[in-house]
């Protein structure tokens, strides 16, 4: 059987030096309507120094429309969490959040920790 190392979490959590800042935005409750229904508001918040790898994307074709699904990954060092229902918007695309951020990857030569993963969806078109 092979040993396997611990993760090497580091002393403190930095931004990647190389990284962008996207806005991560959150539907959170600022009251209700006097009938007990909640209403809702976006927050955002700049993610300063986080990896964004842009994936592959879909094109469809359905009822005469063009439907375009591109997806994308954030890398988040300070793993911040992020979840169904956040948006975010990078290099000025709104991405929608595709299910929930991962908890923390882990580089499998080094061992390193790097922080928090959340998959993106994007839709365009008809």
């Amino acid at each position: 059987m092979v040993a396997h190392a611990s993760p090497v979490f580091p002393r403190e959590r930095e931004p990647y030096p190389h990284g962008e800042t996207v806005t991560h935005r959150r539907l959170v409750a600022s009251g209700d309507d006097g009938y007990g229904t909640p209403i809702k508001e976006w927050v955002s918040t700049d993610w300063e120094g986080v990896g964004f790898a842009p994936g592959g994307s879909v094109e469809t074709l359905a009822n005469g429309s063009t439907r375009v699904v591109s997806d994308a990954t954030i890398y988040d060092p300070l793993c911040r969490e992020a979840g169904a229902g956040d948006e975010f918007i990078v290099r000025g695309q709104k991405y929608y959040v595709d299910g929930e951020s991962s908890g923390v990857w882990v580089n499998p030569i080094t061992g390193w920790a790097g922080g928090s993963v959340v998959t993106l969806k994007a839709v365009s078109g008809g």
